[in-house]
């Protein structure tokens, strides 16, 4: 039996990359692989400083690491031991070389990519989610020394219901974590249009992960506009029960991000049959026969989201009938199915090609 660590946040509060490493350890669950998800905790310090030995034992137990969060420091103490007794590392990166993301904390940042240069390029393999995310993390990471693979996040497409609610209202969801990058303070501003236009029959729900600072601007800002009946905020969900129950009551998804690198939300909003409205730095893959259920949204402008929310909300009828065809898009773009069988040998190749950490 292969044996997989996975290095991964504590839970689904840090967004999409937890979801994707529960999501791998149930498909290669199915293939006799045994995946541990671990999230390190503080303590690892004192160990790695005293007791470094039994921390060396441990990850000797696994053929492959697996580092879902780049710039954890505790991370990155575990692939140089794994390094050190010759066991293949992979990193998933969810974005977080992305030109977008470098500049939060940019020089604290280029610092520990310059400090674990020689760690980077002794990775056995990284994994980019499309060629957007390749391209700009090249300018940090020599792929001239590391082997990658580029695999779009893909989700059970099975598991949602495609079902609608009896209700006067149309709702449209925000669904995602309470942060800039999300550009959820946007959300009361394309309300505000509605209020002011006197459409009254239209709420916002707004569901995700928040620091309380973020969470008392949201709040602040829909008290300021006196939009407390077009917005809505509701605690996080977690399971698929949960999520069903919510998208079974809304008509339409929006995500005004500035950056994403492949958002799972924006997946799961399709599997449940409903359209998408969101920004092109979403990098959502998709052509013309979309365009009924996918608006993509070229400025930041709240007007431009205004507008094409009014045009699903004049023809909310239609939209129940398109469910099915926006679910098989689901199904055929990125269902689990498509990765099934290319996971465990993307593990396989790793152990076959184990690649050394030079002195």
């Amino acid at each position: 039996m292969i044996k997989i660590l996975s290095l991964t946040y504590k839970n689904n509060n840090s967004g999409g990359p937890y979801k994707v490493a529960l999501d791998y350890k149930k498909i290669l669950g199915k293939s006799h692989f045994y995946v541990k998800l671990l999230t390190l905790s503080n303590n690892f310090y004192y160990h790695y400083i005293f007791n470094k030995k039994r921390i060396k034992e441990f990850v000797n137990k696994f053929d492959v690491i697996h580092n879902h969060n780049i710039f954890s420091l505790k991370n990155i103490l575990i692939i140089k031991i794994a390094h050190s007794l010759a066991i293949p590392c992979i990193y998933t990166l969810h974005g977080n070389l992305n030109k977008w993301s470098m500049k939060k904390n940019k020089m604290l940042k280029y610092f520990f990519l310059v400090f674990f240069k020689k760690t980077f390029n002794s990775i056995s393999l990284i994994h980019f989610l499309n060629e957007t995310e390749k391209i700009e993390a090249s300018k940090f990471i020599n792929l001239n020394k590391v082997k990658y693979i580029i695999q779009q996040n893909c989700i059970d497409v099975y598991q949602y219901k495609i079902k609608r609610n009896n209700d006067s209202f149309f709702k449209i969801l925000f669904f995602g974590r309470l942060d800039d990058k999300k550009n959820f303070l946007m959300i009361p501003d394309i309300a505000s249009i509605f209020k002011k236009n006197h459409i009254n029959d239209v709420k916002f729900i707004i569901v995700g992960f928040s620091t309380q600072k973020n969470f008392n601007q949201l709040k602040d800002k829909i008290k300021k506009l006196k939009l407390e009946s077009f917005v809505e905020i509701r605690n996080p969900v977690n399971t698929i029960e949960q999520k069903n129950t919510l998208f079974e009551e809304i008509d339409t998804f929006i995500l005004p991000s500035k950056d994403e690198a492949d958002s799972i939300s924006i997946k799961e909003s399709l599997a449940s049959g409903k359209p998408v409205i969101i920004s092109k730095e979403c990098k959502l893959n998709f052509d013309e026969s979309c365009h009924d259920f996918i608006r993509i949204i070229n400025d930041p402008l709240a007007q431009l989201y205004y507008e094409e929310i009014i045009k699903l909300y004049n023809k909310r009828d239609e939209i129940k009938f398109l469910s099915q065809k926006i679910q098989h898009y689901a199904q055929t773009n990125f269902s689990m199915d498509l990765i099934n069988k290319k996971l465990p040998s993307i593990y396989l190749d790793c152990i076959n090609h184990t690649h050394v950490l030079k002195n």
